[in-house]
């Protein structure tokens, strides 16, 4: 017997995620039998499941496809779990270890946060990038990132962007819920710098229905928090505040329907100062979105050269996504790409997508 598809919450292994009512789910395979006669979950703050917080027992009732764990969870806390099938024939397996980490509050709103929303001073149409330094003098044992961005953000930690996800922090009601997401993080012990790489999105940019542009906001913005465990039992958390820097940012243009403008010529060595933006704790909630990612990475399955002298490349598939090159242009050389759906004429053509110019411009 092996137990597979291990999840809490259809997720596998979730980080800071709001987890109201912990359900346990599972594939058995290679049994025995035919039928589960029961389950066992256990559930420990510790890996080595030296201290049980909850066992089960053989439950007859539990089921594979949903069975909630009746925990009271605590705020910034690493749970381990695992579960024991048993068929009629008496074959039985354990899982792997399993785990799942609470985010800063358990679920629903927050207010305790000692972090500020921060907003750079610069001209609102300039995409920017907030930073800090902060130092840490002893040896760490483990650190955390809570972290928003308005309207999406890309978290760095000493120049290496922090997970794989993409479009953070996922689509939010804004006016209503704002969800932020957990990082596992690893600080060098001597100084760290943080950068928040801030854009448009949804939030400020060109989107929506109810007006063209700022549908739900007219500033850049970010709220974090880190938190340091260090190896002595000591604790200290660092949060965005007046002490904050901010840049600008190569992407001079960024925006769901218009695309992106990535100026390398553009000088980003100029510090300005930050402001505190006043917007609330109140919307603030754990992350429910699961990660959008990269889901795979295609070749063009065409080069087509069109009757109006442009070259296409046909990725096949209609897709969302970006396209990754390689540029040894000189220098300023700006490098256009449109993107479509569809040939009309046996030509590149996109104005099925009205004004929207989804195009990539690069500056070598």
């Amino acid at each position: 017997m092996k137990m597979t598809h291990l999840k809490i919450n259809h997720l596998t292994n979730p980080l800071g995620f709001d987890l109201a009512n912990p359900t346990v789910s599972y594939v058995v395979t290679e049994a025995a039998g035919t039928r589960q006669a029961f389950a066992q979950v256990q559930v420990s703050c510790k890996e080595d499941f030296s201290e049980i917080l909850y066992d089960s027992g053989e439950c007859a009732a539990a089921v594979s496809t949903g069975f909630e764990l009746p925990l009271e969870l605590q705020p910034m806390t690493r749970y381990y779990w695992k579960v024991r099938a048993a068929d009629e024939t008496g074959d039985s397996a354990w899982s792997e270890v399993q785990w799942f980490e609470t985010a800063k509050s358990v679920t629903g709103h927050d207010g305790s946060w000692q972090a500020k929303w921060m907003t750079p001073q610069l001209d609102a149409r300039i995409q920017a990038v907030l930073w800090k330094d902060i130092e840490l003098l002893k040896p760490v044992a483990k650190a955390r990132a809570y972290v928003i961005g308005l309207g999406l953000y890309e978290f760095y930690l000493n120049g290496e962007k922090q997970g794989e996800e993409c479009l953070l922090p996922g689509f939010c009601d804004y006016d209503d819920w704002l969800q932020y997401q957990t990082f596992e993080i690893k600080p060098e012990m001597g100084n760290n710098r943080i950068e928040l790489a801030l854009g448009d999105g949804w939030y400020k940019g060109r989107y929506g229905l109810r007006k063209e542009s700022e549908n739900y906001g007219n500033r850049l913005a970010a709220l974090a928090e880190f938190h340091v465990w260090y190896e002595d039992g000591t604790k200290e958390v660092f949060g965005t505040d007046e002490s904050w820097k901010a840049r600008k940012s190569r992407i001079t243009e960024s925006g769901i329907y218009p695309g992106e403008v990535y100026d390398m010529t553009l000088d980003v060595s100029e510090t300005f100062e930050t402001e505190v933006i006043n917007l609330g704790y109140e919307r603030l909630s754990p992350r429910l979105s699961p990660p959008i990612t990269v889901h795979e990475q295609l070749k063009p399955a065409e080069v087509i050269h069109t009757p109006a002298g442009e070259t296409v490349l046909d990725l096949g598939q209609n897709m969302a996504g970006w396209l990754q090159f390689r540029c040894s242009a000189p220098y300023g050389t700006k490098l256009h790409f449109q993107f479509g759906e569809i040939l009309q004429d046996g030509n590149f053509y996109n104005e099925n997508l009205r004004t929207a110019k989804s195009e990539y411009i690069y500056i070598a």
